[in-house]
Formats: structure tokens, sequence, C-alpha cells
């Protein structure tokens, strides 16, 4: 029998199958490489760890040469008694053709190495060995699979300090995403602090260097339970331990740094360069270029205790400060803003100055690039500090570049609040410009800005610290119209531009200033003409504003009018109208969009931020592809499976759902049970059963038991031209992919290959070849919407 390279490899964990949260960029692997490779003082087991996660790293960004090598040398440095190694060498020969070899040489090894009396022990260390590996990965839902795998491994073994020290490290980092509330991020710390402080008194001197600054970054991050969740130690003592025990240590030196920055920058700035000149990171770039842009800060305000009016200046300057919006996230968490007004004094002459002070400046300015650089990208906070910097140089220009590099970004749900500040400071970087253009701009980014920033609040509360600031940054906009109203007789181009904003947004102005008056108003009616005029006058924008911003209000979410079906209508066709528009516009902001309509129709979409409660593992997954892969080969998968893989990619990519595609059980239908199967079809909100003319008679028997199915909505997805679809699923809906009007799109010719996730782009021109009304209308099918009522409501406005 041949080897079943996912089934057999269940029971040997390695960094080829892990159960990723996220699909992994070219860029993060990129990263991780770098990261990985700049380790230094590692032992001979870490050394075998990050040769095999390395190995992985290679084999994805094409390097299988490089690959084989770094697997040859963790064999040999394991003796072949490493199950991730040897895990490895399995997927690289079956991935290369060879699968005689797999299953004969690297398979065997496997097999005789589970026989040993030591096998379990080994099973934990390459389960702790994925973990890791997820650290170094990221994203909120990879740290949740980490998080598990740690808990597995400390509970086997509880006085292992390095899992320990993991595990902890990822409880601290979790706290850093938005949709965790501020009740969990408290509890998270409090288990956080616990373990790390075990570890700093009985692990050895390295891993109580690293416990210690996690716990200084714990410390800053959350005064609050300082007294409760830190007890005896403050920050000085803290870093003092910190730094008895890492001060060789890049990532101590690192941590400590950033967190002192804002108490004494002048030691931040010695053990940053301190760090730097170990090894070189990222995070120690960025927060250089914070503490140089801090040391400059304090040299201005010596020199003027007194600083300038803020609106003063803002009046001339016609911008405003950049205090961010809904607050900070993920790695700029403990950046304290910087808003004296100094930095926006006349720069072009104190620039042109030649001064010492000054070179802290252009030192700033190299950090935030070289951060931005060396993380391929990777790094939001980097770019928004360096637009921020830009920004209150008065360099507009550099500045809207850094901003707009964050708006055309597709980071998926962890910068979605570094995405609001980059979409509110674009707007009042544009508003300089004073060209009727850019002031049209500048309003859509401004309301793009307060539409997330309303949606955030709207799904966790908590992720942003008060709902005052949406309407305070909508004031702006406000008042900027207000402006331009008391100067319409100075400038016609103006004149123009405001009257065509009052001709279409008198309704939308009047719901959003009756909800800044009264914020506790329950009147539906007001809501559903916003609504109504925004869609029949084309301003999708301004309507998706409305229902954003009334979803943040209980007495309108608690009234059982919010959810009756008219009002339902209408919420659906401002989402789907307004996605539609975002994606005609290549505005990378549709997925949004079309994950709020997902959620709409079926109570929640784990693609889109959550609020994230230890339930989140449990819950319903968004979409489960279900197709026979009876006939696929290595070198031809069968026409059924190019279809099922290129919707698993349209999903996750362009609707950005949680996707998954087959049963994880089996894809042996004749050998599962019939509960089994339809268990875990029901644990998904929407399954594609996805049917072929080739499809086998145990997957015919299957397609036979669905309608049993408890809980999951049903849609078939047909390529059969002979065979019959079942009796029983008749009734469901089906999309024919062979007949009008989905016959022209390739979602079986251009099979995407799945070692990089494809772009949006890719998607859009090679499988739909740019049909993008066809990708509204796939959506319309998911979510169970007449395409032709909303083609009616859309095709006649001009975008």
């Amino acid at each position: 029998m041949s080897l079943n390279i996912n089934e057999d490899l269940k029971e040997f964990p390695c960094t080829f199958n892990l159960a990723r949260g996220h699909k992994v960029t070219q860029e993060r692997f990129r990263h991780v490489k770098n990261n990985v490779e700049s380790e230094i003082d590692c032992s001979p087991e870490e050394q075998i760890r990050n040769k095999n996660i390395l190995t992985w790293v290679m084999f994805n960004l094409g390097d299988k040469h490089k690959a084989e090598e770094l697997n040859r040398e963790a064999l040999k440095d394991s003796e072949d008694k490493n199950i991730t190694a040897l895990g490895n060498y399995v997927f690289i020969l079956f991935n290369k053709g060879y699968k005689l070899k797999s299953q004969n040489t690297a398979f065997q090894k496997l097999l005789a190495l589970s026989k040993d009396e030591r096998f379990e022990h080994m099973k934990i260390e390459a389960l702790a060995e994925q973990a890791y590996c997820f650290t170094r990965l990221g994203g909120e839902q990879n740290y949740k699979i980490c998080i598990d795998l740690f808990k597995k491994c400390v509970d086997r073994c509880p006085h292992n300090y390095d899992w320990k020290f993991g595990l902890g490290l990822v409880y601290r980092r979790f706290t850093n995403f938005s949709s965790i509330s501020q009740e969990q991020k408290e509890e998270l710390i409090a288990e956080s602090a616990q373990l790390l402080f075990e570890v700093a008194k009985c692990g050895n001197d390295k891993l109580k260097g690293l416990a210690y600054a996690q716990l200084v970054v714990g410390y800053m991050t959350f005064p609050k339970q300082q007294d409760r969740v830190f007890k005896d130690y403050d920050l000085q003592s803290l870093c003092e331990e910190a730094l008895k025990y890492g001060n060789q240590k890049p990532t101590v030196l690192t941590h400590v740094g950033r967190c002192l920055k804002d108490v004494d920058v002048d030691k931040a700035i010695d053990l940053l360069k301190k760090s730097l000149e170990l090894r070189l990171n990222s995070i120690a770039c960025h927060h250089l270029g914070l503490s140089y842009e801090k040391k400059f800060e304090n040299y201005l305000l010596q020199k003027n205790p007194c600083p300038l009016d803020d609106s003063k200046h803002q009046k001339e300057s016609n911008a405003a400060d950049s205090k961010p919006l809904t607050g900070q996230t993920n790695e700029s968490l403990l950046d304290s803003t910087i808003t004296t007004s100094s930095m926006m004094q006349d720069t072009s002459s104190r620039i042109d100055q030649t001064s010492n002070e000054e070179d802290f400046l252009m030192e700033a300015e190299r950090c935030y690039i070289k951060a931005i650089e060396i993380s391929y990208d990777e790094n939001i906070p980097a770019k928004l500090h360096l637009g921020d910097f830009y920004f209150r140089l008065e360099k507009f220009d550099k500045a809207l570049a850094q901003y707009n590099q964050i708006i055309d970004s597709n980071q998926g749900s962890s910068y979605l609040l570094c995405l609001v500040n980059a979409l509110d400071k674009a707007g009042k970087c544009l508003k300089t410009y004073n060209d009727p253009d850019s002031l049209s701009e500048a309003h859509e980014n401004f309301t793009k800005a307060i539409t997330l920033a309303a949606d955030l609040v709207s799904n966790n509360r908590e992720s942003a610290e008060s709902t005052s600031a949406i309407w305070e940054s909508f004031k702006t906009m406000l008042d900027e119209n207000e402006q331009m109203t008391q100067s319409r007789t100075k400038n016609k181009n103006k004149v123009k531009l405001l009257e065509l904003v009052q001709a279409h947004r008198d309704i939308v102005l009047l719901v959003v200033q009756t909800f800044r008056q009264d914020p506790e108003t329950d009147d539906l009616d007001i809501v559903k003409s916003g609504l109504t005029s925004g869609l029949k006058s084309g301003q999708y924008e301004d309507a998706l504003l409305i229902l954003n911003l009334a979803s943040t209000i209980a007495a309108i979410t608690l009234n059982p009018l919010w959810s009756d079906p008219e009002m339902l209508e209408i919420r659906a066709e401002t989402y789907l109208t307004t996605a539609w528009a975002r994606l005609i516009k290549d505005s990378p902001d549709y997925i949004r969009t079309f994950q709020q309509m997902f959620q709409l129709r079926y109570g929640q979409c784990v693609g889109m931020v959550s609020d994230a409660e230890e339930e989140t593992l449990t819950k319903k997954g968004d979409i489960l592809i279900v197709n026979d892969e009876t006939l696929d080969s290595e070198e031809c998968p069968d026409i059924t499976t190019k279809l099922a893989s290129n919707l698993l990619y349209i999903f996750q990519v362009i609707f950005g759902l949680e996707t998954s595609r087959n049963l994880e059980m089996s894809t042996d239908y004749s050998h599962m049970q019939e509960e089994a199967l339809l268990q875990e079809m029901s644990n998904y909100s929407l399954v594609l059963l996805v049917v072929g003319d080739n499809d086998s008679s145990d997957y015919n028997s299957m397609l036979q038991a669905v309608h049993k199915v408890q809980g999951p909505e049903i849609l078939l997805v047909s390529l059969r031209a002979e065979l019959p679809i079942p009796l029983i699923l008749q009734s469901k809906e089906a999309i024919h992919v062979a007949r009008v009007p989905w016959n022209h799109i390739r979602f079986t010719e251009t099979l995407l290959q799945s070692c990089q996730e494809p772009s949006s782009n890719d998607i859009i021109n090679k499988l739909f070849q740019g049909d993008k009304d066809a990708i509204v209308r796939l959506f319309c099918c998911l979510v169970g919407k007449d395409f032709q009522k909303i083609l009616q409501i859309f095709k006649s406005k001009d975008l």
C-alpha cells in the first residue's frame, strides 16, 4: 500500500505538517529566515530545532537544495533520533517525487523510532518544536494553536522551563491583539507573569534573562495590574534582573530598551544600539527610531519649555496632529505617541540649521526605514510611525506614501487599528493639497477610517478606547465642510465639490449629527432613511458609515426592528453594494465588507475580528469545501479537486473567510462512520459539496446522508454533465459551473499552487478573467442573496 503522506504522518509531528492558522506569505517566510539565522548562543538541541524550521522555510522559499542540506545536517546532529527531522525528510522526498524512497527508507526510520522506549517523550519534544515554530510565524490564529501545543508539553513535563517560558511568552504576546477584551488581557498577563516568575526562579541564566525581559514588557503594558501581578517588583528591579542575566542577549536588550525609552531615553538608546551591534532586528531598529525622536523632543522642550498653541498651528498648516484615532496595537502597544507641538513648529527653518540635536531626526528616519526593510515590509507599526515622523516635519508627500502602503496592503485582522490610523492620517495629508480631487479623496479616507473604527467597536467594544474618538474624527470632516461653506464665494472648485456633497449627503450628515447629539438614540427610522438615501444616490461608503455607527449604539441594536426582514435586507444591500464598489476601485478593504455580510447572514465570521473569547477555539468555521479525491494523483489532481482548490483560495483571499477543504478525519469515505462525518460538517456555517461525473460510489453514498447534517447551510457546486445529482439534494441551491452565467470563469483550468498563497490580483485575473461582477455573483450565492436585485441597485451608479 502506497504512503498517504498526510494520514500516515499524523503521529509524527514535523514542520511540514503544521496545522497553520493562517497562510504564510513569502515575506513572512523571509522574515522568519532572517530571525532564526541570526539567533546566537544556541544549545545543540536549539541548533537542531532551528535547522528543522529553516528546512521548511527554505523549501517554501523555493531553495530546495538548501532545505535538503539543512535537513541532512539536522539528521546527522540528532543521529536520526529527532522526529521532526525525520518527518521533514519524508516530506521532502515525497514532494520531490521520490515516493518509493520516501516510503521504504525515510518512513521506515520513523516507524523504527516509534518502537523506541523514549518515543512518547520524543513526540512531546516534536510538538514543542512545532509550538516554537508558531511563535516565529506570529498571528492570532497561529498563537492560539501555539498555546494549545505548549500546554500539552508543559502538562507532560512540568519541569521543562524552556517550554514554560514559551507558554508565558505567547500569553504575553497574545495580549497585543485588538480582538482581546481588557478583562481577558488582564487574565492572560497574570498567567504569563506566574509562568515567567517561575522560570526566572528555576531556569538557567539564559532563561532568567529572557523571563525578566518579558516581565518588564508586561509591567509597562499593564500599569493597572502592577501591584496585583508584579507585587514586590518595580520597573527598575525588573530591568536590573533582566540585564544581570541577559546583558549580552539581543532579545533582552531590545525589550528592556524599548520599555525604558519613555523613562530614561539615553539608557534606552544605549541598550537598543548594543542589541543591534549583537544582532540586527526590526523591533530594535523601530524602537531606536522612536527613542531618537523622543530625544529630539526632549531637546526642544528644554529649549522652549512653553510650547506653541497646537490649535493655532493646525489652522495655519491646515493639518491636525497625528494622534492615533482608536489607540495602539500590536508591536506598538508600548509606544507613546509623540504629541508635543514642538514637532509641529516651523520645521523648514529648523531643519536648515546645523546642530548635533538635529542628527537625532536623521537617525530616527534611518532607523524606521531600516526596521521596515529588514522585516520585508512586515513591520506595519514602523511604517505608521515613519509616516507620523514625516507628517510632523510637514513632508506630506512622504507621509502619505507610508500611509498609502498600509492602506493598500492586505494584512488581515492583526493590523486593523493601524489601518484606521493610516486612513485618518492620509486624509489629513490630502487636505493640505487643497484641490478638489484631493479633498474628495480625503473625505473618502476619513469616512473609511470612521467606518472601520465603528466596525471594530461594534464587534468588540473594548477593541478601541471609546466611541468618542469616532465622533471627534468625524467632527474634523464636518468642520471642513463648514469651512468650505464659508469660502464658497472665494473658490469655485470648492463650491462644486461642496454642492456635490450636499446634493447627496444632507440626510447622511443629519443622521450622524443625530448620533453625535444623542449617542443613546434608538431612532431606527432615521437610520433606515440614511441607508436608503445612501443606496439610492450611490453613496455606498456613507451608507456603510451610518450602518457601522448605528451598530455601536446598544439602544439601536437591541431594538427588535433592527433584525426584522426589511431592516436585514437594507443592511445586506449596504454591505454588498459597498463591497462591490470597493472591489471595482481595487480598494483592499472590500474584504472587510464581504466579511461583515457573511457575519450578518450566519451570525459570525471567524475570518474577521471576533470577541476572541475562549470559546472561539470551538466556534464553527466559516466554510467547509468537500470533494472526492479518489482519482487524484500527485501529478494530476482530478477536476473536482482543481475546482475545490480554487474555491478555497477565492474564499480565503478575496472574501477573507476561514475555509477548510475536505474533512480532517479522512478522505477515505468508505472507512468513515456516517455519524462522525456528519458531526464534522456540523462544525461549519456553510458546507460546499463539489460534485462531478467521476465521483466514486462511496462519495455518492456520503452525499445521500448529507441531509441529516444539523446546522450548516448546504450549497452544491456541480461539474456534472452525465451523472445526476442525488434526488435528496436536488432541492439545495446549486452552482453549475459549466453553464451560464458561470461558464466563462476558469474555475478548473488554472490550478493555483499551494506553496505560496496567490494574490487577489492573481485570482481576479487568472480565474475570473477580470470579471468582478462574477465575484459578487459568487458571494451572493454563499450568503443566499439575489444577485439581480443587488445589480439593479448598483448598475446605474457612477463610481
